[in-house]
């Protein structure tokens, strides 16, 4: 056992040094991804070309409202407009076509209709319309094998379609050729939206729809539906197929945020060599609080708040391609229909508008098409790696020889054999395992550590200084985590939030429960037989209405933070506010956690114990580890820019120092009133 313990003892240092390679290690590893961040600054509108005319068949005259409309959308900034594959319904909706029911023509001839047909009729717009549109229909609906003959009213050209109005409105068919050269006179850049409609697939005919859009000048693509092109089961699968398609007419992918994500969009990625941009969709839902019927300072307020969502979205999240829908809008109480497209045009380029300001941020919005991000990988990246891996497990090693310093030795083996045989299983799983692992361990190692220095004796005059001093090392060493977290997690995937940091919630609960068992039975230097007693002890105590009361508090206050940890929570009216004045006036919004909790009670925690040397101080100091661990879990938003979670971080620090000092002011003052005037009557 003395031999073990000497090697135990090695270990713990060589344990540091482990962390430290692996931290250096880390470095190249996080610029390379800053040079993928920084290979692409064009950032690109897009308007849903359906909507458009969705809007128009609420106007007197429709194809005039679409023309201009469109003229004003690029007059506002808008460089892209996405056009579906199309059908009969939006075809009529364009004024191409009119469509007849079975009835509708024995209507039209003064004959009782046929009980035993159900066919769809259509007439053309004229003759040019006819003579672009009729050789697409005959084909697609033959793919359906769905006979088409041609059939005319009153001299107009149509055709007459051997099935009912509904199956046929239902059949996607390729992109509306007309609308392709409107848009491209127009100056647009052509973005495909795409389903996997077209069953079964069919290279050719999926090659001839992307060759029209390609055709068009089309060089991104959105998928329209739950499944991605090509998307099956076994033999019916062509994604594969799909995605040489898109290589071949130079068509990238873009990746919608915040909604759900198709079926197969991982597999199509990887199939295109992550030839991916990251898109924002501002939806229908969104564009309905544009409504022209509230009053003119709502309706500026919710242009400024639209305008601010689309600059954050590129300058916070790395989106190149913002997709615009809208629909028009009944308002029964004043007997109108309205549209907000107006005001979404006011929201690009009219005061405060978002494309000057994503422009001032130093992205380009008026030349070339969105862009894809171009990968850089550190030419070291294969030695690097293995280096971060091991220095997380030493870090996870480091923690448990806070509790348990005799079994650092054992479990640092344990870990290295335990993340190679996960390595052979499953690279990606043992990645995102190590950077929660670490994230978890720097900030709980760090606030450890900060404990054990608090507890050495102090002078009450030097309490300020010391603090400060403690503050600034639990910072740099929690900080680790955030390099672990990029070091870690650098492919392109993350970039593109196609894969993602898992255990958000367990990032932020963890640190907060391991630290708490430290403070509460490990941290005053007890044996095992002590803490077993102390346990007791706190075990048999009395419960008082005071301790339900506090624990109520403080339940409900944790419940409260972890469900505010990750995405899925919803900030209040006035803390969106709030969120927006900071982040109008620094540019970059420091995290409320950091800078209104978790630092200033690390900050007055500490102070308090220093000077006093009661329990309720290193209580109130334990909560410190929100700001700590909230440092950390800025940096696994990986889909961020490095430099943006450094600025917040960095405000969060400045901030939080402030206000933690001025808390100290006031329990100061606070005190010396106490004692000048409540001391003597309460004596």
């Amino acid at each position: 056992m003395k031999g073990y313990a000497k090697w135990n003892r090695l270990a713990l240092k060589g344990l540091w040094i482990l962390v430290i390679l692996g931290l250096v290690a880390s470095l190249p590893l996080a610029y390379a991804r800053v040079k993928t961040e920084r290979s692409t600054k064009h950032v690109e509108f897009v308007m849903d070309y359906r909507d458009i005319l969705e809007i128009s068949a609420y106007k007197d005259d429709p194809q005039t409202f679409v023309s201009e409309q469109l003229d004003n959308l690029k007059k506002a900034g808008v460089q892209g407009v996405a056009v579906y594959e199309t059908t009969l319904n939006e075809l009529q909706l364009a004024r191409r076509i009119d469509l007849f029911t079975e009835k509708d023509v024995s209507l039209l001839n003064g004959n009782l209709s046929s009980p035993r047909e159900n066919n769809t009729y259509l007439l053309f717009a004229d003759e040019a319309t006819r003579a672009r549109l009729q050789p697409e229909l005959e084909f697609w609906f033959g793919k359906y094998n769905l006979s088409v003959s041609t059939w005319d009213y009153q001299g107009r050209p149509g055709l007459a379609i051997n099935a009912s109005p509904d199956e046929v409105s239902l059949k996607p068919l390729g992109p509306d050729p007309l609308a392709l050269e409107q848009l491209k006179a127009k100056g647009f850049r052509i973005v495909p939206r795409i389903s996997n409609r077209h069953q079964p697939f069919v290279e050719a005919d999926m090659d001839r729809i992307l060759s029209a859009y390609a055709g068009a000048g089309a060089r991104t693509l959105i998928v329209e539906g739950d499944y991605v092109p090509g998307y099956g089961i076994g033999d019916e699968n062509h994604i594969k197929d799909f995605a040489e398609l898109m290589d071949k007419h130079k068509i990238g992918l873009a990746s919608v945020e915040l909604i759900k994500t198709p079926a197969g969009l991982g597999t199509l990625a990887a199939k295109l060599h992550y030839n991916v941009l990251r898109a924002h969709s501002f939806t229908e839902a969104d564009a309905d609080k544009l409504s022209p019927t509230l009053t003119p300072t709502e309706l500026d307020n919710r242009i400024k708040t639209a305008s601010d969502r689309f600059v954050l979205a590129v300058k916070d999240r790395n989106i190149r391609l913002i997709f615009l829908n809208a629909r028009a809008y009944r308002n029964v109480d004043k007997a109108t229909i309205t549209d907000p497209l107006n005001a979404l045009e006011r929201s690009l380029d009219g005061k405060e508008g978002a494309i000057p300001r994503i422009a001032d941020a130093g992205y380009r919005t008026d030349k070339g098409p969105a862009e894809r991000f171009v990968y850089t990988e550190s030419p070291l990246h294969a030695v690097l790696k293995p280096l971060v891996v091991v220095g997380g497990v030493a870090l996870a090693t480091l923690l448990v020889a806070a509790f348990f310093p005799s079994w650092a030795l054992v479990v640092f083996a344990i870990g290295l054999v335990g993340s190679a045989g996960l390595y052979v299983l499953s690279p990606g799983m043992l990645y995102k395992l190590l950077a929660l692992s670490s994230g978890v361990s720097s900030a709980s190692l760090a606030m450890i550590l900060a404990i054990r220095r608090l507890r050495k004796p102090r002078l009450a005059e030097a309490a300020s200084g010391t603090v400060a001093n403690v503050f600034l090392r639990t910072t740099l060493l929690s900080l680790i985590g955030a390099f672990y977290v990029v070091g870690l997690l650098n492919h392109i995937t993350f970039n593109l939030l196609l894969n993602q940091f898992t255990g958000v919630k367990l990032l932020g609960f963890l640190p907060l429960a391991v630290v708490g068992l430290y403070l509460l039975l490990f941290s005053e230097g007890l044996e095992n037989g002590g803490r077993v007693r102390k346990l007791r002890k706190l075990l048999a105590s009395p419960i008082t209405v005071l301790w339900v009361v506090l624990a109520l508090l403080i339940g409900g206050a944790l419940l409260y933070y972890i469900s505010r940890t990750g995405n899925e929570g919803q900030a209040s009216g006035g803390e969106m506010v709030f969120r927006s004045f900071l982040e109008n006036g620094l540019g970059v919004r420091p995290r409320i956690k950091e800078f209104l909790f978790g630092h200033p009670l690390f900050i007055l925690g500490a102070y308090l114990w220093l000077r006093y040397r009661k329990p309720l101080g290193l209580w109130i100091f334990l909560f410190g580890v929100i700001g700590q661990v909230d440092m950390v879990g800025t940096f696994t938003h990986l889909h961020t820019p490095i430099y943006i979670s450094a600025i917040r971080v960095a405000y969060g620090l400045l901030f939080g120092a402030v206000i933690g000092f001025i808390l100290i002011g006031l329990w100061n003052l606070a005190a010396r009133g106490w004692r000048k005037w409540a001391e003597p009557f309460v004596g």
